[in-house]
């Protein structure tokens, strides 16, 4: 009997992961944030390295148009300080640098002020629950295997366009 309870646990669990998942694509919500970490696609992008600065593993949520997503990656700085201080493209009606904040036991998504920090010697991740990319109002869908350039402008390092791929 014990046995038979483990396994209807682990299968209600599997099965809501599922649902989740599933749920997750075009209808993730009008922030596009729902939905389980990505980890990094060993079939990603290659590596953008430029002026010191790589990134790594760019991706995006899929979106409908008109609707909205994110954009997470690693960054890692092999010079002094910087900051990544805006991002654009045609991908959405506004491209903005944004984090996730505990308000009084509210989770509230911010517009980052003054940029995100990436030190020198460092790693900077761009991930659901913290720091990241917000496209708002996309232009067009994002499809599972789509890809799309975004300019990252840097106080130091300059502009570094990047291909994104969504998933």
């Amino acid at each position: 009997m014990r046995t038979f309870i483990i396994f209807a646990l682990a299968l209600s669990f599997s099965a809501c992961g599922m649902q989740n998942q599933a749920s997750m694509g075009n209808s993730a919500g009008s922030n596009g944030m729902a939905g389980p970490m990505s980890t990094p696609d060993v079939d990603a992008l290659p590596a953008v390295v430029e002026n010191g600065i790589t990134i790594r593993d760019p991706w995006a949520r899929t979106g409908t148009e008109g609707d909205n997503s994110a954009v997470y990656m690693v960054i890692e700085n092999a010079n002094s300080d910087d900051t990544l201080l805006s991002v654009s493209g045609a991908v959405a009606a506004a491209v903005e640098l944004h984090t996730v904040i505990n308000d009084n036991g509210m989770m509230k998504m911010i517009p980052v002020e003054g940029g995100i920090p990436v030190l020198a010697g460092a790693t900077q991740i761009l991930k659901p629950g913290s720091y990241h990319i917000m496209l708002i109002g996309l232009t067009n869908d994002l499809k599972s295997g789509d890809t799309f350039p975004l300019a990252l402008t840097y106080a130091n390092a300059g502009q570094i366009t990047v291909s994104i791929e969504v998933r």
